[in-house]
């Protein structure tokens, strides 16, 4: 069943479109793509939100979090904003501590209204949004067509990322979805997180990722199911970090390349991807803003899996690259999958 809401948010006329079938109901915003809730069933069988929802539409146009957005043309965090395409240097703007680039910028998908077109079938539902970049409008090369499909199936959600230039440019985008498996009852300190991994890239003082190491050396190793309240130790939460914003280089050794579980809904969340990175966040920096569940917003009230290629590049020549040719076609693909289950292993 898929239903519609027309809407009318800071002078903006937005679409909300819901997509509901058999345990998974899907609310998608044409403004960034934005997904604004995703509810599937806890042990007992009842529908609940299992992502952080703002309480008022408005600050998803305000989402300075970029909460369940899509982000793009790139994602993560780029030093000193300078990229370098075909030999010529390019000056992205800097708005990250007004040095670095972050998240593509005052280009961000996040905040750009996407056209939405809506396919049946009949063992899914794609949400189809499309959008069309200029040159002259991006300080990244090229007229792109961006198209991020959302397809809804029983029991899980998949987010296709598909772009095409007419030159040679930069393009990494990602979901910027917040999950909390509980149902919004609860922070996620005691979830269980797992990720297919052995290295990740540490940050320097400025969150700039800057070096690999292995995840046992930063007391981060999510090779099998730890609880969250465990990795986020005294000493990374008093960081300037304050919790976990780190790429991890994914081994692609599993079925599946990571995974999440609340013991008391008995939700389980496993992530595929054809990206070869993941960078995990938990929720360091929140917005203090209502939340659909009555509360504030508050740190670690979620946790972010940003699928995409390794932010600030260049850095790290020996991995892939989120280049995008003239003559080539973008696409990747991140599936979440919901079960229950009844325990953390």
């Amino acid at each position: 069943m898929i239903s519609k809401k027309n809407l009318t948010v800071n002078h903006l006329s937005l679409e909300e479109y819901t997509v509901s079938m058999e345990n998974i109901e899907v609310s998608i915003l044409n403004y960034g793509a934005t997904v604004t809730s995703l509810k599937v069933p806890n042990k007992q069988g009842t529908l609940e939100n299992v992502v952080l929802s703002y309480a008022s539409l408005e600050d998803y146009i305000k989402n300075n979090s970029f909460l369940n957005a899509i982000i793009g043309p790139t994602s993560g965090r780029i030093k000193d904003g300078l990229i370098h395409i075909n030999n010529k240097q390019i000056q992205l703007d800097q708005n990250f501590i007004d040095k670095h680039h972050l998240h593509g910028g005052k280009e961000c998908f996040a905040f750009q209204l996407f056209d939405i077109n809506i396919k049946e079938y009949d063992d899914h539902t794609d949400v189809i949004c499309s959008l069309s970049i200029n040159t002259e409008d991006s300080y990244y090369p090229g007229n792109k067509d961006i198209t991020i499909t959302y397809i809804v199936e029983p029991n899980q959600l998949k987010i296709k990322f598909e772009g095409s230039t007419d030159e040679d440019t930069l393009l990494n985008m990602t979901s910027h979805l917040y999950f909390n498996l509980s149902g919004e009852k609860s922070d996620i300190l005691n979830h269980y997180l797992m990720i297919d991994v052995d290295n990740l890239i540490d940050l320097n003082h400025e969150f700039v990722p800057t070096n690999i190491k292995n995840v046992k050396d930063v007391s981060l190793d999510v090779t099998n199911p730890m609880m969250l309240k465990n990795l986020l130790t005294k000493e990374l939460v008093s960081s300037h970090i304050k919790g976990i914003d780190h790429p991890f280089i994914l081994n692609k050794k599993k079925y599946y390349d990571a995974s999440l579980y609340d013991p008391t809904s008995q939700r389980h969340l496993q992530i595929k991807t054809t990206y070869p990175i993941i960078v995990c966040y938990t929720h360091n920096y929140p917005e203090e803003k209502e939340l659909t569940n009555n509360t504030t917003n508050i740190a670690h009230q979620g946790i972010c899996f940003e699928t995409q290629y390794i932010p600030n590049h260049e850095a790290f020549k020996d991995l892939a690259q989120p280049f995008l040719k003239a003559s080539e076609k973008y696409e990747h693909q991140t599936t979440y999958i919901f079960s229950i289950k009844n325990e953390s292993k």
